[in-house]
């Protein structure tokens, strides 16, 4: 009989955390948590452990937050959470959940530029490197907000069904920048547009 094999999804970058938490060093000896996780799987009897990770939309991420150190360039990072998104699967089936999975990625990539990806069920990250405005960032997300709201229609019912998501954007220049802040400074303006309500953004600017 062959042994079982453990998959790992979303292995790679941890908005939550605040970088890439399977590999950050969780003690004074070096270890990172995927050693353990290997460990536990082979005792547990697993043959093979597999870890899916996303590495595409870290490395371009990455890349562009190094290119604006090391032309001063401007950094515009953020996060994007869908509120509420189990409701979705609960009142309307999974397949309705993929659906505004779907439409948010394809709004955030229209109206975006520069690298957008999903890194978790319901959440997902933007990241622009070049001069931007505050006001300019402020009237996008505005505008991302009211397409969310206002333009997905349930297949099934053909009623317009509102998406709000939450918003947390960080610009930086490029000489002060340090990556694992700038996910971390994200993530909180994130949680900081949850508390206020959900449906909004917060942006913090350096």
């Amino acid at each position: 009989m062959k042994k079982p094999v453990l998959v790992v999804m979303a292995a790679g970058m941890g908005s939550r955390y605040g970088g890439l938490k399977q590999i950050d060093p969780i003690d004074k000896d070096g270890d990172i948590i995927i050693d353990f996780s290997i460990y536990d799987a082979i005792q547990a009897g697993f043959d093979k452990v597999v870890f899916i990770i996303k590495k595409a939309i870290e490395k371009e991420m990455l890349s562009m937050v190094q290119r604006a150190v090391e032309s001063h360039e401007q950094i515009t990072f953020g996060f994007v959470d869908i509120d509420d998104f189990r409701d979705y699967n609960t009142n309307y089936g999974h397949q309705e959940g993929d659906a505004v999975i779907q439409f948010v990625a394809q709004t955030l990539k229209e109206n975006i530029h520069g690298a957008v990806g999903r890194i978790g069920g319901d959440e997902f990250a933007f990241c622009y490197a070049g001069e931007l405005e505050p006001e300019r960032i402020r009237h996008n997300a505005d505008k991302i907000l009211e397409i969310l709201r206002t333009q997905h229609v349930n297949e099934q019912t053909g009623e317009v069904l509102p998406v709000p998501c939450s918003i947390g954007i960080v610009m930086s220049q490029g000489d002060t920048l340090d990556y694992t802040q700038l996910i971390r400074r994200a993530d909180l303006a994130m949680y900081q547009a949850k508390e206020n309500g959900k449906n909004t953004f917060v942006l913090n600017v350096d």
